[in-house]
């Protein structure tokens, strides 16, 4: 059901809508009126230029709302210990563009910023398990699994067919490692690697896999490299990274 709102009810009620004109706004009651703060649905009414531009704003709107509730690493218990895993995109093995020498680069799921400049932009949320990717791959890669998307990388050809069928800015093809999974494939790479840099997304949302990321390497005797937003304050270092990597790659926003 839709509703008509003056400009001032709108604001004062935390709603969305499309403004029609200078003092009308016509839009739908999606928080609810007892203020939700879960989005439940939005129609285009129009299909003029105006209302377009506005959708595109309600749709980067309700990005940001569920990147608030963006998914916790897993975390396992084996042996008593907590194992970090958390949402890969892919890893690259031999990249000459993500830091000094050759590297394996290793990409996170999941970004705290919206970039429209943004150089991987199906990292940048996390798959809300819509299903609008699984008629569309080729080889069935992708499907369901007690109601969730499930991923064989196995099958996959690297077609990214979901990738362009994904309207969440996400990926289905999302391997949940630990850091030290992560570490061994990178491992088979050696020596023919100078190191290993981590990015995303944001890889600094996770800052217990990149420490013990880290840890692994400095063993390891190779380099660690993180590219970040710039968001995480690395003058404050608050989560303790500094010790584990070698060095930063700062995209100034």
């Amino acid at each position: 059901m839709y509703y008509v709102f003056t400009k001032e009810e709108a604001c004062s009620s935390f709603l969305f809508f499309v403004i029609l004109g200078e003092d009308i706004i016509l839009g739908e009651d999606i928080f609810g009126f007892a203020g939700k703060s879960r989005i439940r649905e939005y129609r285009i009414l129009h299909s003029n230029s105006r209302i377009e531009e506005f959708y595109t704003m309600q749709e980067l709107a309700v990005r940001k709302e569920k990147q608030k509730n963006i998914e916790k690493p897993e975390i396992r218990a084996d042996r008593g210990q907590a194992e970090i895993k958390v949402p890969v995109n892919k890893i690259i093995p031999f990249s000459s563009v993500d830091g000094p020498g050759n590297r394996t680069a290793i990409f996170l799921q999941a970004c705290n910023l919206d970039c429209k400049y943004c150089h991987n932009p199906e990292t940048r949320a996390l798959c809300i398990h819509c299903g609008d990717c699984i008629p569309g791959c080729p080889t069935k890669a992708i499907y369901w699994e007690e109601g969730r998307i499930a991923f064989s990388p196995e099958k996959c050809i690297g077609c990214d067919q979901c990738i362009h069928a994904c309207t969440h800015n996400a990926s289905p093809r999302i391997r949940r490692m630990s850091a030290e999974e992560a570490f061994q494939e990178a491992s088979k790479n050696l020596p023919f690697i100078r190191g290993i840099t981590v990015s995303g997304g944001e890889c600094t949302l996770y800052p217990e896999f990149l420490r013990e990321l880290g840890m692994l390497c400095k063993k390891k005797g190779i380099g660690f490299l993180l590219d970040s937003n710039g968001y995480y304050d690395f003058s404050k270092d608050e989560k303790d990274l500094l010790p584990y990597i070698d060095g930063v790659m700062l995209d100034i926003k």
